[in-house]
């Protein structure tokens, strides 16, 4: 009988072993994957804070878009940094403008909540940077453009910003 409950014992302790040595296994393949996808989230967001500051600290043109193009689900909103520069030598005053022919996407300046900003007064070599609220309301599918208007600036001051709808 003592060999029965030994033989029974170690039956045992062996499928015990062998669950917790798969349970480590799966634990171990579980905390590899997370942490792989934690570093190549964090490796995406450096690269994109580093070509965000690169693009903001190089300002060499009257009007700036960052992103200059944007991708936008159907039904949400995303927002872009439009910079504007006096790169005159006498202080100005702009006035921001957006249009979108397109009836679905509303590009509105954050300052106002419509298509037209705030007047802002730039010094020579000063910058401003507003944002820009690209509402997408249930359209179709497919490409838009937002032209941006600066008045009051010198150069070029308008450029358009690319917006694709997405599902």
């Amino acid at each position: 009988m003592n060999k029965k409950g030994a033989l029974e014992l170690s039956m045992n302790t062996i499928i015990i072993i062998v669950i917790g040595v798969v349970l480590l296994s799966l634990g171990l393949i579980f905390v590899r994957g997370l942490f792989g996808q934690v570093e190549s989230l964090s490796k995406s967001a450096f690269e994109t804070a580093d070509a965000e500051i690169s693009i903001i600290s190089n300002i060499n043109q009257p009007l700036t878009l960052v992103p200059g193009e944007l991708e936008v689900k159907r039904g949400s909103a995303e927002v872009v940094d439009v910079i504007i520069a006096n790169l005159g030598e006498t202080s100005t005053t702009v006035t921001m403008m957006a249009i979108s022919k397109k009836q679905s996407i509303d590009c509105s300046f954050a300052d106002t909540l419509t298509p037209t900003s705030n007047p802002y007064t730039l010094n020579s070599g000063e910058q401003a940077s507003l944002k820009l609220i690209i509402d997408e309301k249930n359209g179709a599918l497919g490409t838009a453009v937002c032209n941006i208007k600066a008045n009051g600036l010198n150069g070029d001051n308008e450029d358009s910003l690319v917006i694709t709808v997405v599902k």
